[in-house]
């Protein structure tokens, strides 16, 4: 299985706590090793489309130990992959660990089905057609794309406009 990486944030909902990592932003790896040398990688949002399922599992520093989240989406947007992942209850260590910048990074698990290579300036770049995507990860160490950024975020959102506006008038006395 090959591991890649990149963006995060975290936002407060209610009594649980919401994820929404950048995953891969469509750009290039940092320099891989592989078994026929060092190569940088990409993979186009066509073959994130079709490689996004209801199956992938999230974990953390790729180990399958227990998954992290109760709800788990990827969508592949403009810009990138996005995760969306509700995390359990269990997981409150993990959430104040990305609020407090100690996780950095994201990475997906995936197996290559087609792929291509060509050379680009002074490296070799492998362009991944095709794959089995298994799971994305949440990192603790440094991810294999650039661009990688953790945001932790509170995010408010009233739950009734008429408790948001006697609130207002309660602070204004």
């Amino acid at each position: 299985m090959e591991k890649q990486y990149s963006k995060l944030e975290v936002r407060e909902l209610d009594n649980s706590s919401l994820l929404v990592c950048k995953v891969n932003d469509y750009g290039v790896s940092k320099e891989l090793r592989g078994k026929n040398g060092a190569f940088r990688e990409v993979v186009p949002k066509e073959t994130w489309q079709k490689a996004i399922n209801e199956n992938v599992k999230f974990y953390y520093n790729h180990k399958p130990y227990f998954e992290l989240a109760e709800k788990v989406e990827l969508r592949a947007e403009e810009d990138g992959v996005y995760l969306y992942a509700t995390l359990k209850d269990s997981e409150k260590g993990l959430y104040d660990a990305v609020k407090d910048g100690l996780i950095t990074g994201m990475s997906f698990g995936f197996r290559a089905l087609k792929d291509s290579f060509k050379q680009v300036g002074n490296y070799l770049e492998r362009t991944i057609e095709d794959m089995e995507l298994f799971e994305v990860s949440i990192l603790d160490k440094e991810p294999a794309y650039n661009n990688t950024m953790v945001e932790a975020r509170e995010l408010y959102i009233p739950v009734d406009l008429e408790i948001k506006r006697k609130r207002l008038e309660l602070l204004r006395r």
